[in-house]
């Protein structure tokens, strides 16, 4: 690869990771709401 080509796969691999980054924190936020919520179903 040239030059060009590896920084250009650089960017793309941090763009990856700030997508899979994002997407576990939502995953997290919504599992913590579901939780929520089923502790205050469950408690009355």
């Amino acid at each position: 690869m040239d030059e060009k080509m590896l920084e250009e796969y650089e960017k793309l691999l941090t763009i990856l990771d700030d997508a899979v980054k994002q997407q576990r924190e939502h995953t997290l936020a919504m599992l913590n709401a579901l939780a929520c919520i089923r502790l205050s179903v469950n408690s009355g």
